[in-house]
């Protein structure tokens, strides 16, 4: 995919590229490099089942939640090594930033995320979700199963910096366990 500075990018550009899933990679001469966390939840039908504001209600998604579960029943392991489920991702799902460079997770779905620095990647914190992976649950879920200061709402970003040059991190929502990234710092 071609990479845009931000800076050429008039508003109305960026946000529809945004609302397709596309964000904008820095250019030497940004600041930051930006990570979407996506996903295409129905406000509808996951509302129904997980309980009131479980997807924004003004999220434009159009997976159902059966939709999504089938996805991960029907082929667990191509959902893990593409690191997508339906739209569920992180874009990109491999990234390369400059020494000082921060980190920005965008939540730009209608689910909350959990954008978490991992030793390596493992199960997340939801056992269903981790049952079609056959994962436990990662030790670095809350003990007391309260995710909230890891929560990323929809429209709301992290940042993340005073990563090391030289070294390569990995990042995963401990909800969706298969979305993944990999950054490494030159």
């Amino acid at each position: 995919m071609r990479s845009f500075s931000k800076a050429t990018l008039s508003v109305a550009t960026a946000t529809a590229l945004a609302l397709v899933g596309f964000v904008p990679t820095a250019t030497a001469d940004d600041a930051a490099t930006t990570i979407a966390l996506q996903d295409r939840c129905d406000p509808a039908t996951f509302d129904a089942v997980l309980g009131a504001g479980a997807c924004n209600p003004n999220h434009e998604g159009r997976v159902t939640f059966a939709e999504l579960g089938a996805a991960l029943a029907d082929d667990p392991a191509g959902v893990l090594a593409e690191r997508d489920a339906e739209g569920w991702r992180f874009h990109s799902s491999d990234t390369s930033l400059r020494a000082g460079q921060q980190l920005v997770a965008t939540n730009t779905g209608g689910e909350v995320h959990t954008f978490t620095q991992v030793p390596a990647f493992a199960g997340g914190c939801v056992p269903p979700l981790n049952a079609f992976f056959k994962f436990d649950i990662n030790p670095l879920c809350p003990a007391d199963g309260d995710l909230r200061p890891l929560l990323v709402f929809p429209g709301s970003s992290l940042r993340v910096s005073n990563l090391t040059a030289g070294k390569t991190y990995r990042f995963q929502c401990l909800i969706h366990p298969w979305m993944r990234t990999t950054v490494r710092v030159g």
